[in-house]
């Protein structure tokens, strides 16, 4: 693979587009995903899942609606993902003893084995995203993205709602109990 030269923006006519926040986002995001299809492929989940799971072995079961809203994905898409990890076996759904109209998602157990291998993938792809900066450029980036996430997170037409700390307490004292 041949290294781009330093100078492939400066020396373009379409410098100033390139340099635009929302391209260089948007470009950002297609890198991303790129490494993160290949990397989740490998352990045979898609990116959506490995989010999927990671919040769920944090939070413990989550009822559809806030498993969304925790991972920022509208209804019929958390769903239709959560169709797919029951499929593989990964997650049960059940009624919530305190309305039975709530249903509850759950990591099984061959949902728990891949936690494991879940976040070894998540490190290559944080790893690939940011191969290119210096540790301080990476503390750098997380927080301008962070403050930039966080400050426009309003705006979003799904906005990140991370479930109650005690749930993810209870599920994590949990998880480190068994």
């Amino acid at each position: 693979m041949t290294k781009p030269s330093p100078d492939l923006i400066a020396d373009s006519s379409l410098h100033d587009i390139y340099t635009r926040p929302g391209f260089l986002i948007r470009r950002s995001h297609q890198i991303l995903m790129g490494i993160a299809d290949r990397e989740c492929a490998s352990i045979g989940l898609t990116p959506h899942q490995h989010v999927c799971l990671s919040v769920l072995d944090r939070c413990g079961a989550l009822d559809q609606m806030s498993l969304g809203k925790a991972i920022g994905m509208d209804r019929a898409t958390v769903g239709e993902l959560i169709r797919r990890l029951e499929v593989k076996g990964l997650v049960t759904r059940s009624p919530s003893v305190e309305d039975s109209r709530r249903k509850m998602v759950e990591l099984t157990q061959a949902g728990k084995a891949y936690v494991t291998p879940s976040e070894a993938v998540a490190d290559r792809i944080s790893n690939g995203i940011t191969a290119a900066l210096t540790e301080k450029e990476k503390k750098q980036l997380i927080a301008l993205l962070t403050k930039l996430t966080t400050q426009m997170n309003h705006q979003c037409s799904i906005p990140l709602e991370p479930p109650p700390v005690q749930a993810a307490v209870s599920a994590s004292q949990d998880n480190r109990s068994s």
